[in-house]
C-alpha cells in the first residue's frame, strides 16, 4: 500500500513518547489525515504512549497535569516539526549503518 513504510513505523515505535517521555511501547502517531479513511504517509508520524495518543486523537490537545490546562496552539506545526525531525534522525542512522 502506498505510504507504508514498515522499517520506519518500528523505529518510531521503539522511541519514547515525545510528549511525556515514556519508553514502553510507544504508536505511531500520524499527523495529519488525509482524507475519510486514509492516513499521511508513514513517515509524517512522531512516537505516542497509549495514553499521550488517546488525547491527541479524541482531542485537538494535550492535558498538562502540572497547569490544569489543554494546551491547543500550534500543535499541529509543533507534529510536523517533530516528524521532521525524526525522518533526519532515521536517515542519518540509516547512512552510519545502525539497527533500525
Amino acid at each position: 500500500m502506498a505510504g507504508e513504510d514498515p522499517t520506519y513505523i518500528t523505529w518510531i515505535k521503539a522511541k519514547p513518547c515525545e510528549r511525556c517521555g515514556w519508553h514502553a511501547g510507544c504508536e505511531a502517531h500520524h499527523i495529519r489525515v488525509e482524507g475519510l479513511g486514509m492516513r499521511a504517509h508513514d513517515l509524517e508520524t512522531i512516537p505516542l504512549c497509549k495514553s499521550c495518543h488517546g488525547q491527541r486523537t479524541r482531542f485537538v490537545g494535550w492535558w498538562t497535569p502540572r497547569t490544569g490546562v489543554w494546551e491547543t496552539a500550534d500543535i499541529y506545526a509543533w507534529e510536523e516539526g517533530k516528524a521532521a525531525h525524526y525522518n533526519r534522525l532515521f536517515d542519518l542512522e540509516q547512512m552510519r549503518g545502525f539497527p533500525a
